[in-house]
């Protein structure tokens, strides 16, 4: 009987702690993803400073499809393909074999559809 009584105080704390313990992964798996867009926003940074001010293109029909994603033009200032992927991203996208959870607008060569936002320095004029 008193085997039961210690089972049932077990299951019962088990019940309690492991919701606790859930929350915590995920406190932390967000922790890594905030630290994972740190460490992007840090490589694009570097990238635009190496190319001349100018951000990683994000566009599909590039001329070098290996080349086409921010990824593949970021890696070499990072050199971690798993810090583009969240860990709380159940389906990451892959493309040319890196997967992915983050993405950001690269739109460029907008003069004729947003002249005013060039002209504030809100895009940049370049091809």
């Amino acid at each position: 009987m008193e085997l039961l009584v210690v089972i049932a105080i077990i299951a019962i704390l088990a019940a309690i702690l492991f919701p606790v313990f859930a929350r915590a992964r995920e406190k932390a798996r967000t922790s890594s993803c905030q630290s994972n867009l740190k460490q992007i926003g840090i490589a694009a940074a570097m990238y635009a400073q190496d190319y001349d001010e100018r951000y990683a293109v994000c566009w599909q029909y590039a001329p070098n499809p290996t080349q086409a994603w921010y990824p593949a033009l970021l890696y070499p200032y990072v050199k971690n393909d798993q810090l583009f992927t969240c860990p709380s991203d159940p389906s990451p996208t892959a493309r040319n074999n890196i997967y992915f959870s983050y993405a950001f607008n690269s739109l460029q060569n907008i003069s004729a559809r947003w002249p005013d936002a060039i002209a504030k320095g809100v895009f940049s004029n370049s091809p």
